[in-house]
């Protein structure tokens, strides 16, 4: 990797400081050591114990171990490799490690400004931001309990940053590295299958030259070598074509139907469904609530035929909900894309779930939209930069590909190292903004 060559030994030292406070944030005072797993936590560690027990990757406790399509096995893998080192069940080494993570993810966050931006207050801004930043919704940091969430973070921003280095450089060993994180980051999270050809549109007609297009199936060919035998060995297993895992369309289609509250849970409780703003009709709305129950038991036990049928009937159901009135599927599509960027709150106000407005709540929203308004500001005042759109095409993918269906606020976490650049280019475009009109006035 090149790195800027006008950095010096000062520059290193600083960031070296802020780094050790970053961990001492992250370790000590963000995190505590883990006493219990719960939720899909549960089925991440046991599929690592199982593949260092010799079981496969199964995601059940006890015998026969049947294989699973329900998970991808990057996170596992990880996990099974911290154990294999560490002992199994070291959740503090998975803590450590998950910790160091982000703190690389933070350093690739100074390089890509860096190189974007060519300027170091605008790095060093970055990197403190991906440092100390408190991630919503989760009591010990993301990387202070076993989920993917640190690892798919740091795979999507080692990716960018090859692709940031490869139009700075043109080292064509540098698309051979991208297409290797670009692959494990979907078979960590099954959401970023289409993003590597994102990648690969954008190169050929961003610089479409001969030798690019080379480069170009290099890069491709690369994630389709590393993610192929995965999808072999669900199609043998299961006899379908599963690229990467069970992809419940049905669930997801059915509850991105009903939801007009952004911070309504992703599963909903079967009781729920006639609570959440949009008509059900009564047959339908008994049928959802028989074939949510259906999928959720078959999931436990991890009974793949019978969770596609039970999702195709949800997604039947969904589906006639959203044909029914498109408008309203929009609208709840505009809520989700708020509540995906912390807007959640805007949103209930706006389809009417918050009956009172309080005037901390309007004031947790202007300072929000101050936020926005900053970074529109580093986004917009960069367009000319040619390498700046590079460090927007992750955001744009990841709010596309969660929004119609999905409300869940951790999704958008792997943008958030973006986004820090973005607000660290929008503040420092604000500051020379303002000491001139000081220095205009003087």
């Amino acid at each position: 990797m090149n790195m800027p060559k006008d950095l010096n030994k000062r520059d290193f030292l600083i960031m070296l400081g802020i780094l050790f406070l970053g961990f001492s944030y992250m370790y000590f005072y963000n995190s505590h050591k883990i006493t219990s797993l719960e939720g899909d936590q549960i089925g991440y560690n046991q599929i690592a114990v199982n593949i260092l027990n010799g079981n496969g990757f199964s995601i059940q406790a006890n015998p026969p171990f049947k294989p699973t399509c329900l998970r991808t096995p990057a996170y596992s893998v990880f996990l099974a490799l911290i154990y294999k080192i560490f002992g199994v069940n070291n959740y503090e080494a998975v803590r450590l490690i998950q910790v160091f993570l982000m703190l690389s993810s933070a350093v690739m966050a100074f390089i890509m400004a860096y190189i974007v931006f060519k300027n170091k207050m605008i790095a060093y801004l970055s990197l403190i931001l991906c440092s100390f930043y408190k991630y919503p919704c989760i009591d010990s940091g993301i990387y202070g309990y076993p989920m993917t969430e640190t690892l798919t973070i740091f795979l999507i921003t080692s990716g960018i940053l090859c692709v940031i280095l490869l139009y700075k450089y043109d080292h064509a060993y540098l698309y051979f590295f991208a297409g290797i994180f670009f692959a494990l980051s979907m078979l960590t999270r099954p959401a970023n299958l289409l993003f590597p050809i994102v990648i690969a549109a954008y190169m050929a007609l961003r610089k479409p030259l001969k030798k690019n297009y080379k480069r170009i199936i290099l890069f491709l060919l690369v994630v389709f070598v590393l993610v192929f035998p995965w999808t072999v060995r669900n199609y043998l297993r299961f006899n379908k074509f599963i690229i990467l895992s069970a992809p419940l369309n049905g669930v997801f289609t059915f509850t991105g139907s009903i939801i007009h509250n952004p911070e309504f849970i992703l599963y909903p409780v079967p009781s729920d469904f006639g609570k959440c703003g949009v008509y059900i009709a009564p047959q339908d709305l008994e049928l959802a609530k028989k074939e949510i129950s259906a999928l959720v038991e078959s999931f436990s036990h991890d009974d793949v035929m019978e969770l596609y049928a039970h999702d195709n009937e949800l997604k039947k159901i969904g589906l006639k909900i959203i044909k029914r009135d498109y408008v309203c599927f929009i609208k709840g599509w505009g809520y989700r894309i708020l509540g995906h960027w912390h807007f959640g709150d805007l949103a209930n106000i706006l389809n009417g779930i918050t009956k009172a407005v309080t005037l901390g709540t309007i004031l947790k929203i202007m300072i929000k939209a101050a936020i926005v308004l900053i970074i529109m500001i580093g986004i917009f005042s960069n367009f000319k930069n040619k390498l700046f759109p590079l460090l927007l095409l992750f955001p744009i993918y990841n709010t596309l590909i969660y929004t119609p269906f999905v409300p869940y606020l951790r999704y958008a976490f792997p943008s958030y190292c973006f986004i820090f650049i973005f607000f660290s280019a929008g503040i420092w475009k604000l500051c020379n903004f303002s000491l001139a009109k000081i220095r205009k006035y003087q």
